[in-house]
């Protein structure tokens, strides 16, 4: 008999090192074990920051040869291993550095002191003090017998660093402290959109050791997959609760945007008003337009009725979404100022204009008086540069002066663009911007902000006609003017109609009215057509002491006949206010109950795809969006949706 021996080498079940790399982190995720050791006899100093998972005190897998990876007490993060700790040394040196001396090759100890202790680090996120000596036989090698955890502290190395220290005495993952920081760590990376593995950064564990020093953070990985996974549970049951508490109609707000790899999104959000009359707002999702052409994928996700659907305001001239879903469609106000004036800025010349304009901002030396450069997209940072550089321009060299073109060009620029830009300071601050204020607004810019006077340059009446004649030939269609002369009436502020002709306000009132006719159910109608039968004494005094007192109720509310021209007479005859539309609605519902069912249906619609800081706020939206260009497709949709629905 010869006994078969295996060839020499590497040992066949273990991965190769470009397989390990991808896959030693889902290795790891694979493993059962609730703590971490690291061998017997070992020389290296690197295995003070390193171990092998292991269960009940024993490894997981007995077998060196068989053992594919070791995980980092300080950061948690799976290593490849293959016999030799130069993986573990090369990651301390990038990612540990602050333990290292000077050559990054030795622990930064003192000269009195013995190799670094075998403190082994949790499974998960139990940050063990462990390894096969007791915490107090480790300790005892390192200094003598110490009684207490002070004492332990008291009297290390004063080389030692926070990190080290914190694995000394770490706060245990099942204490309340630990779950209450871990859950507002999670929950700030969520509201602010910033990358998870943050977590992994010297900095910022740095700055969480200055904080707390015996606080371990959950890696990202567990961030990603379990925090974050129930923190969107939660959410999500939350607003699946506020759409559950009933609402008549709803609105949609429909972002596009591409992400740094030229992936389009859709983001969602719908808009309504309670049954207590309150704007609610709530971000559904955000789904890749990837081989996707169903519009209404998200209505079918959040079980939303689409014949309660009343608009959708989108960032963009003409939208498949609304004609899919045949609704009324809106142009975001954001949008149509940005569509309106880089219309503006294509006049021909402009283009040269602010190039130069943009070589003055680059070479400006001024430190004290900062010029910005404009962001592509951003027509308020164009506005915003261009008036800098006129206020400046006496401190401008004269080899980059502007010629006197250029100077005309900025001067147009800034005459026809700063009404709206002072529009945009007061939106940009407001909480909610209603389509019956998109209509006023666009009314006075055209009636009074771009009118041209005798005095208009030749460059201001171009600049004045091109932006007039874009906003005019979106606020003018049918449908859209239609829609938003409805919510003007239907907003007690600006019922009046006083910016419209007798015969353009007669027909509003006539589709009101044709619209609360269609309220109606049709087999309603046929009856109320009908001769009413004879009433008989039995009847009203049976049936009537049942449902008597909610007859009248339901005739004011669902046959808008004679009563609702009785109703639309007394609500136009009322005064206009000043106060919050939906506040006087919530007192005045039952006096209205007709036009009140409208007013909800009409005055829920935004006149925004976006919140108004985000949308006018250059600063605000700069930051957001250049977050979200950079998250990965597969966390898009969770991760907007922490980031909106947790402020």
């Amino acid at each position: 008999h010869k006994e078969t021996r295996m060839p020499r080498g590497r040992p066949t079940n273990r991965l190769s090192s470009d397989t390990m790399a991808i896959d030693v982190n889902s290795l790891a995720e694979s493993v059962d074990f609730d703590q971490i050791l690291s061998p017997e006899n070992t020389k290296s100093f690197v295995w003070k920051y390193f171990g092998f998972p292991a269960k009940g005190g024993q490894f997981i897998e007995e077998d060196k040869k068989k053992r594919n990876f070791v995980i980092c007490s300080l950061c948690k993060r799976p290593l490849p291993y293959q016999g030799n700790t130069t993986n573990m040394a090369v990651h301390l040196r990038h990612h540990h550095k602050e333990l290292l001396d000077d050559s990054g090759n030795s622990p930064k100890l003192s000269s009195e002191s013995p190799l670094p202790l075998k403190i082994l680090f949790p499974a998960g996120e139990s940050p063990l003090l462990t390894g096969e000596a007791s915490l107090k036989q480790g300790v005892d090698l390192l200094q003598g017998a110490m009684p207490t955890t002070e004492g332990v502290l008291s009297k290390l190395p004063q080389a030692l660093t926070a990190p080290e220290a914190r694995l000394i005495n770490p706060m245990p993952p099942s204490s309340a402290k630990w779950k209450k920081l871990s859950n507002s760590l999670c929950e700030f990376i969520a509201k602010d959109l910033l990358p998870i593995d943050l977590v992994n950064g010297q900095g910022f564990l740095g700055f969480m050791s200055s904080l707390e020093p015996r606080y371990v953070p959950p890696n990202a990985t567990t961030i990603a997959t379990r925090y974050f996974v129930q923190m969107y549970e939660q959410q999500r049951s939350k607003v699946m609760q506020k759409l559950a508490s009933g609402f008549d109609y709803y609105s949609l707000a429909v972002e596009f945007w591409m992400d740094h790899l030229g992936f389009s999104y859709h983001g969602y959000t719908i808009h309504y008003i309670n049954n207590d009359w309150k704007i609610n707002s709530s971000f559904l999702g955000a789904d890749c337009q990837v081989g996707k052409e169903e519009p209404n994928i998200i209505l079918t996700k959040w079980n939303l009725p689409v014949e309660k659907l009343t608009a959708i305001t989108v960032a963009a001239i003409e939208s498949v979404l609304s004609k899919s879903l045949k609704c009324n469609h809106l142009v975001c106000l954001a949008f149509m100022f940005q569509f309106a004036i880089e219309q503006v800025m294509s006049i021909p010349g402009f283009d040269l204009t602010l190039k130069k304009a943009r070589e003055v901002v680059k070479r400006w030396v001024h430190s004290d008086t900062p010029l910005n450069e404009d962001i592509p997209g951003q027509w308020v940072t164009t506005f915003k540069m261009l008036q800098a550089i006129m206020f400046q321009r006496e401190l401008i060299s004269p080899a980059h002066m502007p010629n006197e073109q250029d100077l005309a060009f900025m001067t147009a620029f800034i005459t026809v663009t700063q009404p709206i830009a002072q529009i945009v300071e007061v939106l940009k601050s407001e909480r909610w911007v209603t389509v019956a204020a998109v209509r006023l607004l666009i009314h006075k810019i055209l009636s009074q902000y771009l009118v041209i006077n005798p005095t208009d340059s030749n460059l201001v009446k171009e600049m004045k006609e091109v932006l007039k004649a874009h906003l005019t030939a979106e606020y003018s269609k049918c449908e859209s003017s239609l829609l938003l002369n409805k919510a003007c009436f239907l907003d007690p502020r600006f019922k009046s109609l006083s910016y419209l002709e007798e015969e353009e306000k007669q027909a509003v009132i006539k589709a009101i009215e044709l619209e609360a006719m269609n309220m109606v159910p049709t087999d309603m109608q046929e009856k109320t057509a009908e001769p009413s039968a004879k009433k008989t004494k039995s009847d009203e005094i049976g049936i009537m002491t049942l449902i008597g007192d909610m007859v009248e109720l339901s005739d004011n509310m669902d046959m808008p006949g004679d009563d609702f021209q009785m109703e639309l007479q007394k609500y136009s005859s009322l005064e206009q206010i000043k106060d919050d539309p939906l506040e006087w609605w919530k007192y005045n519902e039952t006096k209205f109950p007709v036009l009140s069912k409208l007013a909800k249906q009409y005055l829920a619609i935004p006149g925004l795809c976006e919140p108004p800081k985000r949308a006018f706020d250059s600063e605000d939206c700069g930051s957001f969006k250049n977050r979200r260009l950079w998250l990965h497709q597969e966390e898009m949709d969770i991760r907007l949706f922490l980031a909106e629905n947790l402020k």
